[in-house]
């Protein structure tokens, strides 16, 4: 994490956690992590969420997918790149096409970015 870095996501997480009066440990393994130090490093933005997560982050928290995954791509991606994500996305044809496939290209892109 670059100093004074703050990921959207940690905001958004803690504030459903304390909103619902959930507990770290209970979201960390419902989502698959394998410590629930991994998950407090999320919310206190020492790294940021694995995309491969996002989904079942959002199901533990009961909150809006599309919302979660629009902060998570805006912390790895940017502003701009998760803009024009979105705004592809609002296409018919990709906006069934399958979330794996998305994920595996981003986190390609990620790896080209940052070997």
């Amino acid at each position: 994490m670059r100093q004074n870095e703050t990921y959207l996501v940690s905001a958004f997480v803690l504030d459903a956690i304390l909103l619902k009066n959930m507990n770290a440990s209970d979201v960390s393994a419902s989502c698959g992590f394998e410590s629930v130090t991994t998950f407090e490093r999320i919310m206190s933005s020492e790294q940021r969420l694995p995309l491969d997560r996002v989904d079942r982050l959002a199901e533990s928290l009961q909150c809006e997918r599309k919302r979660l995954w629009a902060l998570a791509l805006t912390d790895w991606f940017g502003e701009e790149l998760a803009s024009s994500l979105a705004d592809a996305f609002q296409s018919p044809e990709l906006s069934r096409a399958n979330d794996s496939g998305w994920i595996t290209c981003g986190k390609s892109i990620q790896l080209a970015r940052h070997p």
